[in-house]
């Protein structure tokens, strides 16, 4: 079965533990505790000497097997680690393990995986570490099964909700915990802004709340114009790049961003009810505008005045967020209502010809982009 971080720690702490260790899930939990799981094998000042780290990118699993057997000439035993390993990803993934192009004569190979696992059955040299760090796995592979059932894999995702963002519960306790750590409080409003800003990688809002914890200085409490100020918004901030290239018809600014997202891994399906989610937002938002807003909103409002003018209770806000809400109005002054009923057309007629197996999912996302783009 699969291990959590403390029970790991503890057995390496009782100077157990397995051999080979594979952590994958979240970059920012990853990094995280591949730090606590090296500062056990290797303490102190002399950690660098005692490790070796390979980019698994690039370095041949032969290069990384010479390692493990090579004894250390500056510690007990030899503690590999092999980063972005992208040996364990699904099939049509594995070219996506990092930002980094692949070099093709180190592209990853099939059978690596299996030649962990059966370097797991002979054992390593004693005291030997193996540390594999992968951005992505298919737990359905067999090595990835077999390293799961003898306790090797630490599963570090987060959890998300069906949009694949992150889960609001998660986010806020991991707010939470920082603030605590800081013995910080934080205004009702500032927290909700927080958590509306909040985008779906965990380093970036780990980034941002420090950042903010810091803009607070030495007051107690985190206040709703502290957030204004420094906190980003990451909230699917894709999607916002997205829709303001489309608002201004940029269709080659549309496209960088598409092919950016579908060579970092986005999913199409995922990305295109994203699209969707925000299109419906954003026709809400346009309607308001329209007819219940139309007297008290005006260009340029401030998310103060907002909050003044529009009651949090009004009918047919498109979120529950107030400043996500201010957000979405903001950006729903720079389409018509004709508009933003086309663009649902075309998101249906994409939806339509990415579940059918006739089309390519890259061709498609860029026809709908053109197509949204079109005057």
């Amino acid at each position: 079965m699969a291990q959590d971080l403390e029970a790991l720690l503890q057995a390496l702490r009782d100077g157990k533990g397995p051999a080979i260790m594979l952590l994958h899930g979240d970059e920012y939990r990853v990094r995280g505790a591949s730090r606590a799981i090296l500062e056990h094998l290797a303490p102190g000042s002399g950690t660098s000497l005692a490790i070796s780290r390979f980019d698994a990118r690039a370095a041949s699993w032969g290069d990384i097997e010479a390692a493990l057997m090579t004894p250390s000439l500056f510690a007990p035993a030899c503690t590999v680690v092999a980063e972005s390993v992208p040996w364990f990803a699904p099939p049509e993934r594995r070219g996506d393990a990092g930002e980094e192009t692949t070099p093709a004569s180190a592209k990853p190979k099939a059978e690596e995986p299996d030649r962990i696992a059966q370097l797991l059955e002979r054992g390593l040299p004693h005291g030997a570490r193996l540390l594999l760090l992968a951005p992505q796995v298919d737990k359905r592979g067999r090595a990835y099964k077999q390293l799961s059932r003898q306790g090797c894999v630490l599963d570090l995702s987060v959890e998300r909700d069906r949009s694949g963002r992150i889960r609001r519960e998660s986010l806020a306790a991991f707010l939470d915990q920082h603030l605590r750590r800081a013995r910080k409080r934080i205004e009702t409003d500032a927290r909700e802004m927080v958590l509306s800003r909040c985008g779906n990688e965990l380093w970036i809002v780990h980034q941002e709340i420090e950042k903010l914890i810091l803009y607070a200085g030495d007051a107690d409490t985190v206040v709703a114009a502290d957030v204004e100020e420094i906190f980003a918004d990451q909230s699917e901030s894709w999607v916002f790049d997205l829709t303001d290239a489309l608002g201004q018809r940029d269709a080659l600014r549309a496209l960088s961003f598409l092919r950016r997202l579908m060579a970092g891994g986005e999913y199409p399906l995922m990305m295109l009810g994203a699209i969707a989610g925000h299109v419906r937002r954003l026709l809400s938002a346009r309607q308001l505008l329209d007819h219940e807003l139309a007297a008290v909103w005006r260009r340029h409002m401030s998310y103060a005045e907002f909050q003044k003018q529009v009651p949090p209770d009004t009918e047919g806000l498109p979120t529950k967020s107030p400043y996500a809400n201010y957000l979405t109005l903001q950006r729903a002054e720079k389409f018509t209502l004709p508009e933003l009923k086309t663009f649902l057309r075309l998101l249906q007629d994409t939806d339509a010809r990415l579940k059918s197996s006739g089309h390519q999912p890259q061709a498609a996302m860029e026809r709908l982009v053109l197509e949204m783009c079109r005057p």
